[in-house]
């Protein structure tokens, strides 16, 4: 089975476990490509939408998995109790903030489970914030562009992280370090579009305040430099 460059992302950051929760699971592709290549042992697909869940059970259907897969529709983590004994929790495709919410939604599950897998699509500094805060590390991160937009996904662990600063939030502490090529043109972009927001800002009213937007411009900068610095000092 075919699946996303987003999707596959994901799916790799995902450990061996026993019993995987797929929150907002869609057409349920992310549960069946763990299932068939024996990453994980049992699944629990889940999604607010009827529609949704009702794609998600055809799919396992179609692929003779049944008897590995639990599909529940309901609201976030509502759908997991804690005898499920989940051992890795997915939120794949949504916000940044709407991910907080679901987590902080059933503390008991998320405290029960090893791993979190998450995959915002904003507000990364913010998740990072937060995981940090309920008792996990970030232990791995990775990035894809797919359609022209860049995604990010990373695994938490349970276990006390040493403190994140500002471009740790930010960036993450994984993908500066050259591990994707892709990078380094997500962070040129990044500094690009900052930019434009300081210009586009001033153009609009002279007396606005840019000071954060400023702040951060430099922040980027800074990290660029000394990214490419580390790779230029690993060539020689």
């Amino acid at each position: 089975m075919k699946i996303t460059k987003r999707l596959e992302m994901t799916a790799r950051l995902v450990p061996e476990c026993d019993i995987l929760a797929d929150i907002g699971t869609d057409h349920g592709y992310l549960p069946i490509y763990l299932l068939k290549r024996g990453t994980i042992k049992k699944a629990i697909a889940a999604d607010l939408s009827s529609v949704s869940a009702d794609k998600a059970r055809k799919s396992i259907q179609e692929e003779g998995l049944e008897e590995y897969a639990d599909i529940r529709c309901g609201n976030g983590l509502s759908v997991i109790k804690r005898s499920d004994n989940v051992n890795a929790i997915v939120l794949s495709g949504m916000g940044g903030m709407l991910v907080i919410d679901i987590l902080k939604s059933n503390p008991d599950v998320v405290q029960n489970a090893d791993f979190l897998i998450l995959q915002p699509q904003r507000h990364m500094d913010r998740v990072r914030d937060f995981v940090h805060s309920i008792g996990f590390k970030i232990t791995d991160e990775d990035m894809c562009i797919e359609r022209g937009k860049y995604y990010f996904a990373m695994r938490c662990e349970k276990g006390e992280d040493v403190a994140y600063d500002r471009g740790d939030l930010l960036l993450g502490r994984f993908l500066p370090s050259g591990r994707n090529p892709l990078f380094d043109d997500f962070l040129s972009y990044r500094i690009a579009k900052t930019r434009e927001s300081i210009e586009r800002a001033c153009s609009l009213n002279p007396e606005t305040d840019v000071g954060s937007l400023e702040s951060r411009l430099r922040l980027l900068e800074n990290i660029y430099m000394n990214m490419k610095e580390k790779q230029d000092n690993a060539k020689m």
